[in-house]
C-alpha cells in the first residue's frame, strides 16, 4: 500500500486492501468461514461527521463489504455506533479530544482487524496504540495535516510500518484561492478563519 496524494474516492479500496492483509488470503475466496473481518473508525471532534465518513461508506458498498443505500448506511453508524452486515463490520466513534488515546488503546484490546482514523488527534492516538504491538494492526489516515513532518510515514511513496492513507486534504483550498481570484480580478486580501491549533494552520 502506497500513502499518496490521492481522490477520497480511494479511501474504500485502501481499507479493502488492509483487510486483505489484515485478515489473511482466505476472506472472500475459502470456504471455511472466516471471522467477520471489523474496521473501527475514530474521529475526534463531537461538532462535526468528517464527509469523507459517507465517502468511506460508500466505496465499502460499491465493493460489496456491506449492503444498503449511502444515507442509510451512514445514518445508521452515526447513530448507533456500527454498522453490520454478512462480510464486514464498521464501528464508529466520535470524541472528545481526551478520549482519543483510550478509544484507541480499547480498539487495540478488542482486535480490531483495522483502525480508520480521521485527522491529526486521532490519527496520532491510533499511533500510539499499535506502535509497540508484536503485529501491528493496520491504520488508514484521513486528513492528516503532514504525513512525512508529522511522523506517520517515512515518506509518501513508501510509507512503511503499519500506517498508510490518503494526503491532500489541502489541495482543495488552493484551489479554492485560485477560484476566488477568477470571480474577483485583482484580489488581493482575503479573511480566513482558522483553528490556531490545527497543526496545518500555517501551511494555509
Amino acid at each position: 500500500m502506497k500513502a499518496r496524494r490521492s481522490p477520497l474516492a480511494m479511501v474504500g479500496a485502501i481499507v479493502f486492501a488492509s483487510l486483505l492483509g489484515a485478515c489473511g488470503p482466505g476472506i472472500g475466496a475459502s470456504p471455511t468461514p472466516q471471522p467477520i473481518p471489523r474496521v473501527a473508525l475514530m474521529h475526534v471532534g463531537t461538532d462535526h461527521v468528517p464527509p469523507s465518513l459517507g465517502t468511506l461508506v460508500g466505496r465499502l458498498a460499491d465493493l460489496g463489504w456491506i449492503d444498503g443505500s449511502h444515507d442509510e448506511l451512514v445514518s445508521h453508524l452515526v447513530k448507533d455506533g456500527h454498522v453490520g452486515g454478512p462480510r464486514i463490520e464498521l464501528i464508529w466513534r466520535n470524541l472528545e479530544k481526551e478520549q482519543a488515546k483510550d478509544q484507541a488503546a480499547a480498539y487495540v484490546a478488542e482486535h480490531v482487524d483495522v483502525i480508520v482514523a480521521f485527522e491529526d488527534a486521532s490519527i496520532a492516538a491510533a499511533q500510539a496504540a499499535t506502535a509497540r504491538m508484536e503485529h501491528p494492526i493496520p491504520v488508514v489516515f484521513l486528513h492528516p495535516s503532514d504525513p512525512v513532518r508529522d511522523g506517520l510515514v517515512a515518506s509518501l511513496s513508501h510509507p512503511g510500518g503499519n500506517l498508510t492513507g490518503v494526503f491532500g486534504a489541502r489541495d482543495p483550498v488552493v484551489r479554492q484561492l485560485e477560484l476566488y481570484q477568477q470571480i474577483v480580478p485583482g484580489l488581493r486580501r482575503l479573511l480566513t478563519l482558522v483553528d490556531p491549533t490545527d497543526k496545518a494552520t500555517p501551511v494555509l
